[in-house]
Parts: C-alpha cells; sequence; structure tokens
C-alpha cells in the first residue's frame, strides 16, 4: 500500500473520540479511557477487516491493497509461510509483470500447505502480486525494552501508528523502523468514513442503542459501497482487475 495514501491510527482514534464528545475543548487532548481505547483498537481492527475482505475473490479486490515481492526464494521447491505475509495470493511471476516491457510468463501454483507454497518452476525465485493480510491495531504502548511475539501489536505515540511484529521481536531495542522486525499498519484513506461510521456504530451497539447503531452501520456500508464503485470504475480498463495476464491488465 502506498503510504502515502493512508491516515494514522491516531486520525481513527481522534475521528472516534470527536464523535464521543472526548476531546477537551481547552488541551485538544483525547480523553478515552484505557477500557474505551482497548475496545476501540478491537473494533476498528474488525471494521477494517471486514473492509479489506468484502470484495475478495477471482473477480475484483481494492486494487490499492496489492503488493509485489520480487525477491520470494523458490527452495526446494517450495516458498516458505515465513517469507509470505501469510497474504491471500492473487499470482507468481517469472518476473516484474507490471512493466511496460514484461516478458515474464506467469508461473502455476501446484499447491500449498503447512510448509508454504509450490510452485510449478524450476527457478530460484519469483516475483509475486498479492494481497496482505488485513491491518491489525492494539492501544498497548511500545517500549524499546519489552519482547513480543510475533503477531503481537503495539501503538507507537510518537509517530500515532501501530506496528505488528513481524517475528519474535526479543526484549532489547529493536527500534519500530526495523521492517526486519516490526511492520507499519496503514489504514487506507478510502476507509476513513466507513471506519469512523462503523466503529461509531459498534460503540452505540454496546451501550444498548441498537436503533441508532443500525443508522451508523447501514451509513458505513453505503459509504463502503461508494468507495467500492470509485475503486472499480477507475482501476485499469475499468475492468476492477488489478492482474496483469495476457499482455494486458484485467
Amino acid at each position: 500500500m502506498n503510504p502515502a495514501l493512508h491516515i494514522s491510527y491516531d486520525d481513527m482514534v481522534r475521528n472516534y473520540a470527536s464523535r464521543r464528545g472526548l476531546i477537551n475543548s481547552s488541551t485538544a487532548a483525547v480523553e478515552l479511557s484505557v477500557g474505551e481505547a482497548r475496545m476501540f483498537s478491537v473494533w476498528l481492527s474488525n471494521a477494517i477487516k471486514e473492509a479489506w475482505d468484502k470484495p475478495r475473490g477471482k473477480d475484483w479486490v481494492w486494487p490499492f491493497t496489492v503488493t509485489s515481492n520480487s525477491a520470494l526464494a523458490v527452495t526446494d521447491g517450495v516458498i516458505a509461510l515465513a517469507d509470505i505475509s501469510y497474504g491471500p495470493w492473487f499470482s507468481l511471476w517469472s518476473s516484474d509483470p507490471r512493466v511496460a516491457t514484461a516478458s515474464g510468463y506467469r508461473v502455476p501454483i501446484r499447491m500449498h500447505d503447512t510448509s508454504g507454497i509450490y510452485p510449478q518452476t524450476d527457478l530460484g525465485a519469483v516475483f509475486a502480486l498479492y494481497v496482505p493480510r488485513a491491518p491489525e491495531f492494539d492501544s498497548t504502548a511500545w517500549t524499546n525494552s519489552t519482547a513480543v511475539t510475533a503477531g503481537g501489536v503495539r501503538y507507537d505515540s510518537t509517530t500515532g501508528q501501530c506496528y505488528r511484529a513481524v517475528i519474535n521481536v526479543p526484549a532489547t531495542a529493536i527500534p519500530l523502523t526495523n521492517t526486519t522486525y516490526w511492520e507499519e499498519q496503514l489504514i487506507p484513506k478510502n476507509f476513513n468514513d466507513y471506519l469512523t461510521l462503523s466503529t461509531f456504530g459498534m460503540y452505540h451497539t454496546t451501550s444498548g442503542q441498537h436503533e441508532t447503531a443500525g443508522k451508523y452501520a447501514a451509513d458505513a456500508l453505503d459509504d463502503l459501497e461508494n468507495e467500492f464503485i470509485a475503486c472499480y470504475r477507475d482501476s485499469p480498463t475499468g475492468s476492477g482487475k488489478p492482474l496483469y495476464a495476457g499482455g494486458l491488465w484485467r
């Protein structure tokens, strides 16, 4: 995902807090309790996963979520799970298919299991187009001397972002900028209104205000549908399929 097209976790917290009337009018500080902040991070993770996965399938995906990896090693005929971010795969290629002079060919996938993905090729490395798993969020503050298991998420008040541990992070001072250990959790701007409405609807559900919650949930889905239509219309050739095959984006 292009980092220039994202908003921060702090942005979403402030959007939510402003709707709750929990921004101090004098200091502009967000006044969510520890419990409220924890609930919001769970709601936000659930909402963005729902949006992330909603158009998933052979026919269409969100074009702005497509990621590439040009250095996937094929060792003894398999691409290890540790190398693929556990994301749903689009396609494997002998070389980057996106360049104008692309001459690479698509590499079939023979099978996959708990060891990884088995491409049908003798190549030692392949290029991949795929969608990584949805971002996750947590209000737990990061400290530079606390161990974090792989998959754990920490919040950094300096950047206003959340980071997920790619692998186990030992209890040593490993900065969040170290991409071997940490992965920044980006929120697409396209989801801004949807996520704000959706999380506020979840708040009303837990508060027992089901009629109001239903209205926010409906508005959230309307906004997501509008984004869906816009992205589908603006995708290559208007097809909504950001996949390259047969010399054309389809």
